[in-house]
């Protein structure tokens, strides 16, 4: 598939990256000239500078011939104008995307059409939803969600107290009640610290080791039992702490608040916090910097179980994480701009380390693959994929024992969804047409499982 991407920010320049490893064909438009340098020297795209809101430049991308069109500037009016302009290039049969931040456009239910966009994006909505859905599950690491909220995916880290330590993933499997949960990827300590973790696509004699971030698939009735496995040694959030920030910290307390939770918001900018003020009744605002270790010191100690480090610098946003570790806070997010944070924080103090420019190419892809697929998910620090999609008619798979299937390497079939039953596959199943199916593959894998799931593909 082709795909044009206007503008090459965080967002178009995550999105650009990841579609460029999976062998896409992608022309990112850019008016920064520097940028557009610097972007040739590092990627694998067509870049062209220019604008999108210029149809010499839209012309020259080639958007007759394009399957999706992605408008992430960071300006929602030029998004929506240039998906404007370009729907009268490109093919009725491709995908137009736009960001936008401002909840009076994401939030009005006429824009799609007036502008001729499929989908909007908004990068700050899709983090708080994350970030929200981790602190409902005591000791999440990450939470993915499938089938409409009612498949979860749910990172927990692996302590040596754990009674699932030197266990193979059959035994877990077949202790857990009506066998409700499978662990379907792993991050490890690699055994070079410098290295990191790596990423395992487990089978069922692989054991679990302390350390381990195991990521376990589970339909949502059976979370509280997946939670007592676990045995998280941390309890329910009751009151949350936001350091620094714009406007993606403001919408995040909003939604926090929301929840039920107690939340309080540093932020430093007197304007922004005037205006969190009028638009969050239920957060205490404190005009602050997280910076300043002292103030942040003293309200940490105010009975503050999580903080969140969400100010538009990485680096104090680590530093900060660090420290509130320190004081003893239970539980530390850290939102990056930087998608090479998110893999270097798995070796320091924080226990999350979430990229909302992530979470947008995550919503990106869904629309991406050959199969029909439902739900895209990237993790890992962008090292893996799980997907739900639907097996085309026809499928060769169908009605095959999946031990006799030839997966690619690092494939695992986590959960087929018949009806309104969930199964958790074992080698004897079979996958039947209209089955819903959630994989789980390394990053790469996908143009591969396509063929195995194609009927055009030869056994």
């Amino acid at each position: 598939m082709r795909f044009v991407i206007i503008g090459a920010g965080q967002v178009g320049e995550s999105l650009a990256r990841f579609l460029s490893r999976t062998g896409e064909e992608v022309v990112v438009i850019e008016r920064d000239a520097e940028r557009c340098a610097a972007l040739e020297e590092d990627l694998d795209v067509e870049i062209i500078c220019g604008s999108g809101t210029h149809l010499s430049s839209l012309r020259q991308a080639g958007l007759e011939r394009t399957g999706m069109f992605v408008a992430v500037t960071d300006s929602d009016e030029t998004n929506l104008m240039c998906s404007l302009l370009a729907s009268q290039l490109l093919p009725e049969s491709a995908t137009r995307m736009a960001r936008v931040r401002q909840h009076e456009y994401y939030n009005d239910p006429g824009i799609p059409a007036m502008f001729k966009v499929d989908f909007l994006v908004n990068p700050e909505d899709l983090l708080a939803l994350r970030v929200q859905r981790i602190l409902s599950i005591p000791g999440a690491r990450d939470v993915l969600v499938f089938e409409e909220g009612q498949v979860y995916v749910v990172a927990f880290e692996i302590s040596k107290e754990s009674p699932l330590v030197g266990r193979s993933l059959a035994e877990i499997g077949r202790d857990m009640k009506d066998n409700t949960s499978m662990v379907g990827a792993i991050l490890r300590q690699a055994s070079s610290a410098r290295s990191g973790r790596k990423l395992l696509i487990p089978g069922g004699k692989d054991e679990l080791m302390p350390g381990d971030l195991a990521y376990f698939l589970a339909p949502k009735k059976a979370l509280d039992d997946l939670v007592k496995l676990q045995r998280p040694a941390v309890s329910p959030v009751k009151s949350i702490l936001i350091g620094g920030g714009g406007e993606m910290s403001i919408h995040l307390a909003s939604v926090l608040q929301g929840s039920g939770w107690s939340t309080k918001l540093m932020i430093d900018d007197p304007e922004l916090a005037r205006r969190a003020a009028e638009r969050l009744s239920g957060t205490v605002v404190i005009q602050a910097s997280p910076a300043d270790l002292e103030l942040l010191d003293e309200q940490l100690s105010d009975g503050v179980d999580t903080y969140i480090a969400a100010s538009q610098e990485d680096t104090l946003n680590v530093l900060t994480a660090q420290f509130a570790h320190k004081l003893g806070v239970t539980r530390t997010i850290v939102v990056t701009r930087d998608p090479q944070y998110v893999k270097m924080l798995r070796a320091v103090d924080v226990d999350v380390a979430l990229n909302p420019f992530d979470l947008a190419a995550s919503f990106v892809l869904r629309n991406v693959h050959q199969v029909n697929v439902l739900e895209v998910n990237l993790f890992a620090g962008e090292d893996a994929e799980a997907f739900e999609f639907v097996p085309p008619k026809d499928s060769p798979v169908f009605g095959k024992p999946l031990k006799t299937v030839k997966f690619p390497k690092s494939t695992l079939v986590a959960l087929i969804k018949r009806g309104d039953g969930v199964i958790l596959p074992r080698g004897d199943d079979a996958i039947q047409p209209d089955d819903r199916v959630i994989i789980f593959c390394k990053r790469g894998s996908v143009g591969a499982l396509e063929r195995v799931f194609s009927p055009s593909w030869k056994w």
